[in-house]
């Protein structure tokens, strides 16, 4: 869900046999939801962000083939079940050919989405995205085939992205918060949940704190957050930082 104000909002899910893309907006806080327009190959949406009351942002994964109904439960064998839900969920697969980056955007509040990007098959799922302004904004990208994640940057409105860093190359990192124009933290995996932070706007990283799972991260202000998740005890954690 990604709301613009009380009333207007969208939701985006996605079929998984095979995957394809659903988007709806509201205009009356959820009551109904009317269907958009937007590109058939578009896969499954990960995040949105409004601009303005008539500017959204999208991005996610889009198909490249029509190879996409089979294996989707024998998928990331090795990892954490919850984790090969969220895959799941988010449309993502280990058959990296099977899909491509996609960052999408509306100019009429919604009601039709063109692309804004178009990608080559190296360019992975984009898992998140933070816009400053209409133009500057910057995307957590997974890299095909290997599925580590970098931080890139556009600045003029997502035509082109050049490439920041690469946050931890072992890692999927899912989520980024801006807590000013520098100062970013970020929540990813491998082999255990990782909190890390830049101060320097993406350039370099530092792992601040692991956890056995990281659910979700978010903050009120620019020192104080939360985040939740699961101890290597298995029990249920729900922490606070205010620094």
């Amino acid at each position: 869900l990604c709301f613009y104000d009380v009333s207007k909002g969208l939701s985006f899910g996605h079929s998984i046999m095979p995957f394809n893309e659903r988007m709806f907006y509201t205009t009356n806080s959820g009551s109904n939801w009317l269907s958009t327009n937007y590109p058939l190959q578009i896969r499954a949406i990960a995040d949105a962000q409004f601009i303005n009351a008539m500017t959204i942002y999208a991005c996610g994964g889009e198909n490249v083939n029509a190879n996409n109904k089979t294996g989707y439960y024998n998928d990331f064998a090795s990892y954490p079940k919850y984790l090969r839900e969220r895959y799941l969920q988010e449309g993502k697969r280990e058959y990296f050919s099977d899909y491509k980056g996609a960052f999408i955007k509306s100019t009429d509040g919604g009601l039709n989405w063109q692309r804004g990007s178009i990608f080559d098959t190296l360019t992975g799922y984009f898992n998140d995205i933070h816009f400053f302004d209409m133009n500057t904004g910057y995307a957590l990208v997974d890299s095909n085939p290997t599925l580590n994640t970098k931080l890139y940057r556009t600045t003029n409105a997502g035509g082109n992205w050049n490439l920041i860093s690469a946050i931890d190359t072992n890692a999927v990192v899912e989520k980024m918060i801006f807590l000013d124009a520098n100062t970013i933290v970020a929540k990813g995996f491998y082999w255990g949940g990782r909190i890390y932070r830049s101060t320097n706007a993406g350039v370099n990283w530092n792992m601040t704190f692991m956890l056995v799972q990281i659910d979700c991260m978010t903050f009120y202000n620019a020192t104080t957050g939360i985040l939740c998740g699961v101890s290597e005890l298995g029990n249920s954690k729900i922490l606070k930082t205010t620094n």
